[in-house]
């Protein structure tokens, strides 16, 4: 298993889609924290990859932290 760097990319171009335990890793929290943060207004949309597979854009997590750091 691969951890996410952290430093994230606004551009899509180069941008990845990061898988929940890479996201729970970067964001410094648990994979249950993240789930819940999900449900919270103003978080990132998940991307469905399979029926049991998801993930995140990291710019769209970038966009998210500075909002949040903003507020």
């Amino acid at each position: 298993m691969s951890h996410a760097t952290k430093t994230l990319s606004t551009n899509r171009t180069t941008d990845k889609l990061l898988r929940p335990s890479e996201v729970a890793f970067w964001l410094g929290i648990s994979r249950a924290t993240l789930y819940r943060y999900e449900k919270q207004s103003g978080f990132p949309g998940k991307i469905r990859l399979s029926p049991r597979c998801v993930g995140w854009w990291e710019s769209d997590l970038a966009n998210w932290l500075e909002a949040r750091g903003a507020a």
